[in-house]
């Protein structure tokens, strides 16, 4: 086999091994599975709300507030922080801030994308004038 034959055939080689090593990336992406759940989150000014859920293997949650919340005392917006605090291993992800509007769209809030399995609480907390209730759907995906 001449030198143009066996850099043709490492050539196409090469090739079949990105666009395998790219279906399997594609593979493992699709793969994540997602479970959702609801909740009413009321948070009364300067209080708190918790909401409890168990988290199957390591992974990411986030919550998603809906586009319509109830802002309390005659605001328009209301200054908050959510933390997810795991009760097995007893490790907690960073507070996060987050400002619900009585007029904002949907609102995401993630506290992590390599998060340890176990018992979780995410715990909500307001930190300004005019506390919140909400409808928020907590994603956990692993």
């Amino acid at each position: 086999m001449t030198e143009k034959g066996i850099s043709r055939i490492k050539k196409i080689l090469v090739t079949f091994i990105a666009i395998t090593c790219l279906i399997l990336i594609a593979c493992i992406g699709v793969a994540a599975k997602t479970e959702t759940y609801t909740f009413k989150v009321e948070v009364g000014t300067g209080l708190s709300d918790v909401v409890s859920l168990y988290m199957p293997k390591k992974g990411r949650i986030s919550d998603t507030f809906g586009s319509c919340p109830t802002i309390f005392d005659g605001y328009k917006k209301s200054e908050n922080k959510a933390q997810a605090i795991n009760d097995t291993d007893g490790t907690k992800s960073k507070w996060k801030n987050f400002v619900l509007n009585t007029d904002g769209g949907p609102l995401t809030v993630a506290y992590g994308n390599s998060l340890s399995k176990g018992n979780y609480r995410i715990k909500y907390k307001n930190i300004g004038k005019g506390g919140f209730r909400a409808t928020t759907t907590l994603s956990l995906t692993y």
